[in-house]
């Protein structure tokens, strides 16, 4: 077996869909890499602000039918915050599932 082109076919991460039923849209959602959820918990730790590593998040996990993100620019990001909380808090949801995190890790990331 060839562990390393399985590994590598690994980062071609599976898509999955997430309705929001506000918006009557379906959004992909890709998980995070190793490296992705690294940073993201340090920013959490870091105290950077729920708000701006929600967003953050979304950024990282929002991506087209290609699997290419759809916010990558600054501005593009920013506009994140001005998402209606409900919705917000459907997409992180789903990114969180997603990309595996623990019912306790989310937990603690929604207390800080």
């Amino acid at each position: 077996m060839d562990y390393k082109a399985k590994l590598l076919e690994s980062t071609k991460k599976k898509i999955s869909k997430v309705y929001v039923k506000s918006l009557d849209t379906e959004f992909n959602i890709k998980p995070l890499s190793a490296k992705q959820l690294n940073d993201y918990m340090q920013a959490v730790e870091k105290g950077i602000g729920n708000v701006q590593a929600t967003i953050s998040l979304l950024a990282l996990c929002i991506v087209d039918d290609d699997g290419d993100r759809v916010f990558k620019t600054k501005e593009d990001v920013e506009m994140l915050e001005e998402i209606d909380l409900s919705v917000l808090l459907v997409l992180t949801d789903a990114c969180q599932r997603v990309s595996g995190l623990a019912e306790d890790i989310q937990e603690d990331l929604r207390k800080n």
